[in-house]
This record gives C-alpha cells, sequence and structure tokens, in this order.
C-alpha cells in the first residue's frame, strides 16, 4: 500500500509498504514519516555515516520525509574523496583547531613529551590561560586517541619504540656507517634514534644529504635546527674537541637556468634562518622562465596543459626552461 506524505519543501512524497505504521507520524511525535531501507548497503565509512545520520536526523527533526531503498535500479554514486572532505571541511567539521590539534599530536608523540612537561613549559614562558586552555582540551584529545590506538601502534609510536630498544641495549647496532638521505625533513624522535645508534660504536660516523631549502614538513615533525645544528647534534670528538665535522656545499645545479635558480634563492634568503648558499645555475638564458597563473582547483588541469604547451613552443628558442613573455608572465631580477 502506498501513502502519500507531504514534505514541508511543498512536494509530495510516497512511502512504500506503510500500512503497518498507518499512525507513524503520530507515534514518533512527529508530523512525517522516516523510513530507512536496507540500512547495511550504505556505502559509508563509520565517520561517514555518523555524518549521514546527524543530516538525517536534523531533516527529520524539520518535518522532512527520507526514503531510501536498494532496488535494482537504484545506481550509487559514489562521491570522490576530495569532494568529501571540501564538503566537510565547508560545514565546519574539520576546522582550523582540529588541523592545529592533529598538528600538536604529531610533534608531541614525535618528541616523547608528557602533557605535565608541556604544561610545566607553559607556564615558564608566561603563555597565560590560552596555552593551559589549549593544553586541557588536548589532553582529553590524546588520551582518547591512545585509547582508540589500543594494541596498535603509529609512527610516532614506532620510532620512539626502535630508540628505546636501541637505548636499552635489547637491539645491538652492527653499523658504523650511518646514511642519511632527505635530512632536512629531520625529526626530534628520529633524530634521537640515529643518536641512539651513533652511540653504541665509538667510531660510528653520520653521513647525511639535505637542503634546509627545501624543508617543507614542519607541521609532520620537521625540525631544521637539527640539521643547523647538524655539529652539536651528530659530531665527533677529536684532540679534545666536540661537534667535529665536515661541510661539502652542492651548489650546483643541473636542474634550473639562471632566470629560476637565482630567482628562488634571493625569495628564500629573504628568510634569515636559512643557511645562506651559493647557487651555480645549469645555464643562462635572456627569456623569462618563471611563469605565474592564478587558477581554481576545476581549471587547474587546463592551466598546466596551457604552461605545457607554451613550454613546447618554445623549444629550441633560447634554451630549455624559457616561456616567450605574454600578459601573465615575469622576469623576476638576479639576485
Amino acid at each position: 500500500m502506498k501513502h502519500p506524505v507531504e514534505d514541508r519543501g511543498g512536494d509530495d512524497r510516497i512511502a512504500e509498504d506503510a500500512a503497518p505504521f498507518s499512525d507513524g507520524p503520530e507515534l514518533f511525535g512527529k508530523p512525517k514519516l522516516l523510513i530507512v531501507d536496507e540500512l547495511g548497503y550504505l556505502p559509508f565509512e563509520p565517520d561517514a555515516a555518523h555524518l549521514f545520520f546527524q543530516l538525517v536526523s536534523r531533516r527529520y527533526e524539520r518535518g522532512a520525509l527520507f526514503v531510501t531503498s536498494n532496488k535494482p535500479h537504484v545506481t550509487l554514486r559514489p562521491i570522490p574523496d576530495i569532494e568529501v572532505y571540501d564538503r566537510v571541511a565547508e560545514v565546519g567539521v574539520v576546522d582550523s583547531f582540529t588541523s592545529l590539534m592533529g598538528t600538536f599530536l604529531r610533534h608531541f608523540k614525535n618528541g616523547g613529551y608528557r602533557v605535565e612537561d608541556c604544561s610545566d613549559k607553559a607556564q615558564t614562558l608566561e603563555m597565560g590561560k590560552r596555552a593551559e586552555a589549549f593544553l586541557k582540551i588536548f589532553g582529553a584529545v590524546f588520551r582518547e586517541y591512545q585509547a582508540r590506538l589500543g594494541d596498535r601502534i603509529d609512527f610516532e609510536d614506532m620510532v620512539n619504540r626502535a630508540t628505546a630498544l636501541v637505548e636499552s641495549g635489547r637491539y645491538q647496532s652492527p653499523f658504523r656507517h650511518i646514511l642519511v638521505d632527505e635530512f632536512q625533513d629531520i625529526s626530534t624522535g628520529r633524530a634521537k634514534l640515529i643518536q641512539a645508534l651513533k652511540r653504541q660504536h665509538s667510531d660510528a660516523k653520520v653521513f647525511a644529504v639535505g637542503d634546509d631549502w627545501q624543508s617543507i614538513y614542519r607541521f609532520a615533525g620537521s625540525d631544521i635546527h637539527i640539521m643547523r645544528n647538524f655539529g652539536a647534534e651528530f659530531g665527533g670528538a677529536y684532540a679534545g674537541a666536540t661537534g667535529v665535522h665536515r661541510t661539502v656545499d652542492l651548489g650546483r645545479t643541473f636542474r634550473s637556468v639562471d632566470k629560476i635558480a637565482l630567482a628562488a634563492r634571493r625569495f628564500v634568503l629573504r628568510n634569515p634562518a636559512q643557511i645562506t648558499k651559493m647557487v651555480i645555475p645549469a645555464g643562462e638564458t635572456d627569456e623569462p622562465s618563471i611563469r605565474i597563473a592564478w587558477t581554481r582547483r576545476d581549471t587547474g588541469e587546463k592551466a598546466l596543459n596551457d604552461a605545457v604547451a607554451a613550454l613546447s613552443a618554445t623549444e629550441g628558442k633560447g634554451g630549455g626552461e624559457t616561456f616567450h613573455p605574454d600578459p601573465w608572465a615575469i622576469s623576476l631580477p638576479e639576485a
């Protein structure tokens, strides 16, 4: 049997097989009817399902009708992950404070800190009530996070436990030479692991390759100060001196011509915390080599294709990474 039920939007809707619930709206104390069929087939992850039911409950509170079924003619069209995230961010479920909490959690675990340590430091630095309130909230979040982890471990746990095994001697390192690539991404936790491995052998040496100008993972725990203080952190001892180490600059780039390399150097060194270094470009050109394009996400592919097409059109007309000037191309002066 089919019963028409009117939505507040003014449309007539049909609730199928509702005879046993002919008095349903009155039983629920609501003016409308909510039917969800074949619930187990909802193609949602747990968090998404929670948001889904929040949406449904709100519509029900407003008196709206929601009917779903899994009949053969129904075609599921899953929303791409990026659209789901954009929508969740838009409605404020993931806000800047939530992102800050996640970043702080990674830094907190990476450094092996305790909430009490952070609280003491905040008081020493006189950071005030705001820091106190943040740490109170974070403490609750951290306890819940650890409870949900249970017997599992996250990446920070893995590094910290490995460090503890080395420091306690339960793991004996056979390595005398420790090679570290992308050293600008080193974090406090990973630095402690390297130091623990090095301390097991008096003749152990650390060889690291990195570029502090490429350090972009602060949000994930990287600390550029470790690289800037390499001697103090990993240097050896010789003739009574400590922190002994040697640095070799690799200033030549084989990727970029002068209009890119020297402009990038000038930009990076606006930050006094960066290590000053010379850059030898791969070549020289008279043509602008930096192009700035303003684009939205939905037009990004077109902007990229246009830039590639422009690059292809200028190939062999000035060498390498060049573009002919146009209204949205710029050339920056050399450093």
